[in-house]
C-alpha cells in the first residue's frame, strides 16, 4: 500500500502515545484489507513521536504530523487535506482491528450502491448501535465542510454520524463484517494514559454538552444539506 498508487478509499487513524500498537495494527490490516490507504495522524509534540518515526517505515502506513489537537479537529484537518483525493474516507481508532477479509471491498460495494452514505461494521462492542469505525462517501464531508461536527473534541462524534446517516436513510450496518474494537473497558487492551485522557468524566461531560449544542444549533442545517446532496439539488 506504499508507493505512488493511491486507492479510492482512505482510513484516518488519529494516534497518541501508542507506537507499540503500530505493528500489530498493520499486521492485521494488511492480512484483511484488499485496497485501502491508511494514514496515522500524530501531534508534533507527542512524546513518542520518535518511536512512531522509527516503526512506521516498517509498514505501509503513512504518518501525518501536525499541530497538537484533539481527535475531532485533527480528523477534520486530515479530511480537508484528502477529501478531494478519495471517493471514500473513514475514521478508525488505533484499537480497531479488521477481522473479516475484504472488509473494504464490502464497504466499497455498499457505498457504490448508495451513491452517498456511510458504512460501518460489527465492532463486537457496540454492535450496530453507533458507527464507530466508519467509512463514508467523501461528498458528505465535502458538502458539510467537516467530518466531525463543530465543537467536537473526542467523544460523541459517531452520534452525529448516526444522525446524518439516518436522516438521509444512507447508514449501512454490516453485521457479518467484523472490525473489532479492542477497548479497555471490556478487557481487550490495557488502560493507559490515552484512554484516561480521552474518556475522563470531564471529557465525557464536555463532549456530551457539545453534541447536544450541535443538535440544537446546526444539525438541522446539516441534514438539509445532506438531503439536497442525495436528491441531486
Amino acid at each position: 500500500m506504499k508507493g505512488d498508487r493511491v486507492s479510492d478509499m482512505l482510513v484516518i487513524v488519529p494516534v497518541l502515545r501508542r507506537p507499540h500498537v503500530v505493528i500489530p495494527f498493520w499486521e492485521t490490516w494488511k492480512s484483511q484489507t484488499v485496497d485501502c490507504d491508511i494514514v496515522m495522524a500524530i501531534d508534533e509534540n507527542d512524546p513518542t513521536l520518535d518511536e512512531y518515526l522509527e516503526v512506521i517505515p516498517q509498514t505501509g502506513i503513512s504518518l501525518r504530523i501536525g499541530e497538537p489537537l484533539w481527535t475531532a479537529p485533527k480528523l477534520n484537518q486530515v479530511v480537508a487535506e484528502n477529501v478531494d483525493k478519495y471517493s471514500y474516507i473513514g475514521f478508525w481508532g488505533d484499537d480497531n482491528r479488521p477481522r473479516t477479509y475484504g472488509w473494504d471491498q464490502r464497504f466499497r460495494a455498499e457505498l457504490e450502491r448508495m451513491g452517498t452514505g456511510m458504512v460501518y461494521a460489527n465492532d463486537l462492542l457496540q454492535y450496530g448501535k453507533i458507527p464507530c469505525s466508519v467509512v463514508m462517501t467523501s461528498d458528505i464531508p465535502r458538502t458539510l465542510g467537516y467530518m466531525a461536527f463543530p465543537g467536537a473534541k473526542h467523544l460523541f462524534i459517531d452520534m452525529a454520524w448516526r444522525d446524518w446517516g439516518r436522516s438521509i436513510d444512507r447508514l449501512c450496518y454490516l453485521d457479518d463484517v467484523v472490525i473489532e474494537h479492542l477497548h479497555h473497558t471490556i478487557g481487550k487492551s490495557d488502560t493507559d494514559e490515552t484512554y484516561l485522557l480521552g474518556n475522563s468524566a470531564e471529557r465525557n461531560r464536555n463532549d456530551r454538552a457539545a453534541y447536544y449544542r450541535y443538535k440544537r444549533s446546526t444539525l438541522k442545517l446539516d441534514i438539509h444539506k445532506l438531503e439536497g446532496l442525495v436528491s441531486g439539488s
